[in-house]
């Protein structure tokens, strides 16, 4: 399965792509700062699942959303918001939203619920 974390590479990122691998046994999971180089460059195959961290900022969550469902409108999208702001757009774009701080029971859900709709 092929899983793109986007966000700047910080250690919540990281943290995303460890849970990703070990707890949910997701392997090729990528992180990259911008999906639009990404697909513009082909280094990466259609994801079917992209988690957006909340190292972007809310912008950025606009543009990436965008980008994403025009290059892979197939994948499932699960923002990860720290913020009302964030939250907003994200709603308006994401198959699912997990605020920040959120139990980490529930966020394992999303994820289950967003793999197992793969």
């Amino acid at each position: 399965m092929n899983v793109l974390v986007v966000g700047h590479q910080g250690p919540l990122d990281a943290a995303v792509q460890t849970l990703l691998e070990t707890q949910f046994g997701l392997d090729r999971v990528l992180v990259a700062p911008d999906v639009r180089a990404l697909n513009l460059e082909g280094d990466v195959a259609a994801p079917r699942l992209v988690v957006l961290c909340p190292s972007l900022a809310a912008h950025e969550f606009t543009r990436q959303l965008v980008w994403i469902k025009r290059a892979w409108p197939a994948a499932r999208c699960l923002a990860l918001v720290n913020g009302e702001e964030q939250q907003q757009i994200a709603l308006a774009g994401a198959d699912d939203v997990v605020l920040v701080g959120t139990p980490f029971e529930e966020f394992c859900v999303a994820v289950k619920r967003a793999v197992r709709l793969l």
